[in-house]
């Protein structure tokens, strides 16, 4: 699966590439991402534990699955398990928020990312501060600055996920897309990119101001790595509870800008995605759906409205 997993690595760490100030690598950076080899793929594949959340779903005499994934993994996290393996194959089509190995979808949420002339502006003294931030993490700003302060802000995050090992590339949704491909299984996105991009903006400069400075205060106080690395390795571990409580320990629905997030992040748009799970399912038969283990806890989570649509639920793991 190296030449997949090569794909998607070019394409989630190409714009952190291009953003690492030339001066980088004598500072204290996170190291470079490297392509694992071979015989590491191979090592991590013999000694694969199923991880995260799968939820079996079950009408009219067929069953689909819903798996809660993890957007940012570690290399030892990256092989599917024996039952994700099983319900992946037992499926016809693989269900993704967006699929990245496709061009078009790729290069779409690039141009959306960027920042245009009507687009709300942050004041000058946050945007030193995320500014400070990203150089911080070795990035340059002259390009990060075309981007709107919502990207600035998540690209910042994810690179200092990299000082805790967390990549990218190694998102439980790049193992799925490999085995899908290799599967001659079709990939279908359940949303589109307009739809991602606008639950990932501000809603106006208020709220933008409001969601940057909060996000900031935890970034300089280093709790932004924490929370991701509590996050990450919850998934790792199975464990409900964490996920479950998320809103009580993240520090991230204080303000009503987060909350407002977290309703354009997860209950909004989970009720979209449970319409267009249940299409799909009635459409092309078994599906095995792949979406952020946030989206699935909760009396709003996919498992709780694929019930109320009329599909037994069952916890595998």
């Amino acid at each position: 699966m190296t030449p997949l997993l090569r794909r998607w690595a070019v394409i989630t760490c190409s714009l952190l590439a291009s953003l690492i100030a030339p001066s980088a690598w004598s500072k204290d950076c996170a190291p470079p991402f490297t392509l694992p080899t071979e015989a590491a793929l191979t090592a991590v594949a013999q000694q694969a534990q199923d991880r995260g959340f799968l939820w079996k779903i079950s009408k009219q005499d067929s069953t689909s699955y819903l798996y809660g994934t993890m957007h940012l993994g570690r290399l030892d996290w990256w092989a599917p398990g024996p039952r994700v393996t099983a319900a992946l194959e037992s499926s016809r089509v693989l269900a993704l928020e967006m699929d990245l190995s496709d061009n078009a979808t790729a290069t779409k949420l690039t141009q959306g990312m960027r920042a245009k002339e009507n687009d709300p502006r942050l004041p000058s003294e946050l945007a030193a501060r995320l500014r400070q931030q990203a150089e911080a993490e070795c990035l340059d700003w002259q390009p990060l600055q075309n981007l709107r302060p919502e990207f600035q802000l998540s690209t910042v995050l994810v690179m200092s996920a990299r000082r805790q090992q967390l990549e990218a590339a190694y998102g439980a949704e790049t193992m799925l897309t490999a085995l899908a491909r290799r599967q001659g299984k079709p990939i279908h996105a359940l949303e589109t990119v307009d739809e991602q991009l606008h639950a990932l903006q501000a809603s106006d400069a208020a709220e933008l101001k409001e969601m940057i400075e909060s996000s900031l205060k935890d970034m300089e106080a280093g709790k932004g790595q924490e929370i991701l690395v509590k996050l990450a390795t919850a998934w790792a571990a199975r464990d409900a509870t964490a996920l479950q409580s998320y809103d009580q320990w993240c520090d991230c629905m204080e303000s009503e800008a987060e909350r407002a997030m977290s309703r354009r992040l997860l209950d909004d748009r989970n009720q979209v995605l449970a319409g267009r799970i249940n299409a799909l399912h009635s459409a092309s038969g078994p599906v095995f759906v792949a979406v952020g283990a946030l989206h699935m806890f909760g009396p709003s989570g996919l498992p709780a409205l694929m019930k109320a649509l009329g599909y037994t639920v069952e916890t595998v793991f």
